[in-house]
């Protein structure tokens, strides 16, 4: 069960350590920041920012 587990990691861009609930909870809190703040999201929005101008 482990090694395939491991060899799925490969298939996601995240992997979450489930070793304390805490500590995974704030880790899942940083990676939805991180793709909240990724420039595919923004790039977007900011041109369209700048048209308006």
């Amino acid at each position: 069960m482990a090694r395939e587990e491991i060899e799925m990691m490969k298939k996601y861009d995240y992997v979450v350590e489930n070793d304390e609930v805490q500590l995974a909870v704030e880790r899942i809190k940083s990676i939805v920041t991180a793709e909240h703040c990724k420039r595919e999201r923004l790039i977007e929005k900011y041109k369209e920012l700048v048209e308006v101008d």
